[in-house]
C-alpha cells in the first residue's frame, strides 16, 4: 500500500466530516505492519489543523500485514479512558489494508465487536477483490457489511467516496443522499482508527 497515498486520503477523510475540533468527536490512529503502535491517541489533537500535522509527521512502518495484532492492539492500548476513551462514546474503527492478513483475525475482530466497538473495513488496491480477502474482510467487518465493508480498486475511488464513507461515520444519515452508500442511521459520538499505512 502507498503510505503517502493513504496519509493523504486520511487527511481528506479527517476535512471532510472527522471533525477533531467537535466536542463528540475523538480521533485516533494505531499503524501496523509486522507490529503495531498507536500514532495518535484519542486525547491527543482537538482541532483538525494539529491533527494533520500530526499525520504528515507519521513514519512509514514496513513488513507484514499483521491485522489481527493491529486489531487487538486497538482494544488493549486505544480504547482505554486513559488514552482518550469516554464510556458514553458510541466506538467505532475503521480498518484500512491493501489486502489478507497475514495472522488470524476473527478473534480479534470479535473481541472489539463483543465490547460494542462497530468495525468498518476498507479495502484498497488490487489485492482485495479475490473472494478469500474479501471473506476475510467481511468476518472482519460488523453485521450488515453493506454499511460496513467497502472496496475499491484505487486510491482515487477511495478518495472520491472519502467524503460519503467520513459522513456516514460521523453524522447523522437520515437524509443524506449518497453516492451508491446506504445511510447510517446513527450519530457517532467517538472515533478511532486502525489503519495500515503501509
Amino acid at each position: 500500500m502507498d503510505f503517502y497515498k493513504v496519509a493523504f486520503l486520511l487527511g481528506a477523510f479527517i476535512c471532510t466530516g472527522l471533525r477533531a475540533d467537535q466536542p463528540h468527536n475523538a480521533v485516533g490512529l494505531t499503524q501496523f505492519s509486522t507490529y503495531s503502535k498507536t500514532e495518535l491517541d484519542l486525547n491527543s489533537h482537538n482541532n483538525n489543523q494539529t491533527l494533520l500535522q500530526a499525520i504528515d509527521a507519521i513514519q512509514h512502518m514496513k513488513g507484514l500485514t499483521n491485522t489481527g495484532r493491529g486489531l487487538d492492539h486497538v482494544l488493549k492500548h486505544n480504547f482505554q479512558p486513559g488514552a482518550g476513551m469516554r464510556p458514553d462514546s458510541k466506538k467505532k474503527v475503521v480498518l484500512i489494508t491493501d489486502g489478507e492478513s497475514t495472522d488470524k483475525t476473527e478473534i480479534p475482530a470479535q473481541n472489539l465487536k463483543d465490547s460494542g466497538i462497530e468495525i468498518y473495513v476498507i479495502g484498497v488496491g488490487s489485492h482485495v477483490h479475490s473472494q478469500h480477502v474479501i471473506n476475510q474482510l467481511r468476518t472482519i467487518a460488523s453485521e450488515d457489511t453493506e454499511n460496513h465493508l467497502y472496496l475499491f480498486s484505487t486510491y482515487q475511488s477511495f478518495y472520491d467516496a472519502a467524503i460519503n464513507i467520513s459522513r456516514n461515520l460521523c453524522h447523522d444519515a437520515t437524509n443524506l443522499e449518497k453516492q451508491g452508500l446506504q445511510a447510517d442511521q446513527t450519530n457517532s459520538t467517538g472515533f478511532t482508527g486502525a489503519h495500515r499505512l503501509v
